[in-house]
């Protein structure tokens, strides 16, 4: 059950799950915010490999906190599961929005619960990784409201047109 839960948080999994969610929303609900999850997910896997090269320059001091190798599994289910509770799954009924989201956040919790319980990571490593996380899931819910702001309107010959004849009145 904890290499089940695991899973859900290894990399191949959480992109096919994550380019899944972004294709079915922004095809089912012509939403373009829906793109902004891959961005999130791709700034969280850097921002973990960023902070492990930094613990691995300083091993020893990080080693003292417990923390040996930031765990990538809990920054992609923060991202992932969260995009999908919190940007995609805002398009569904009350009902089933909350749903997904308490469905969303105990996946959340899972993954990295799962990998502590498995020994691969210490709870600094999943601290760490979720800290990346929430950092790339801020991320995605800023794009996602920039992005589904309505475009402005470009001026067309009809609109000048209509807008000088309306002047004119």
């Amino acid at each position: 059950m904890l290499l089940f839960a695991a899973g859900f948080g290894w990399w191949p999994v959480a992109v096919a799950v994550q380019v899944a969610g972004c294709t079915l929303t922004a095809w089912r609900w012509r939403d373009r915010a829906a793109w902004a999850g891959l961005v999130a997910m791709v700034a969280a896997a850097g921002a973990v490999v960023v902070l492990r090269l930094m613990v691995s320059h300083n091993a020893e001091l990080c080693a003292m906190f417990g923390l040996v190798k930031p765990s990538g599994h809990t920054a992609l289910a923060l991202v992932v599961y969260g995009t999908i509770g919190l940007v995609h799954g805002r398009h569904l009924a009350a009902g089933p929005r909350r749903a997904l989201r308490v469905l969303c956040l105990a996946v959340m919790a899972w993954v990295p619960a799962a990998m502590v319980a498995l020994g691969q990571h210490s709870v600094p490593d999943a601290l760490v990784g979720g800290a990346a996380g929430l950092a790339g899931l801020a991320l995605c819910r800023s794009l996602a409201g920039a992005w589904s702001a309505p475009r402005p309107q470009r001026p067309t010959v009809e609109n000048v047109l209509g807008a000088a004849a309306s002047l004119n009145e």
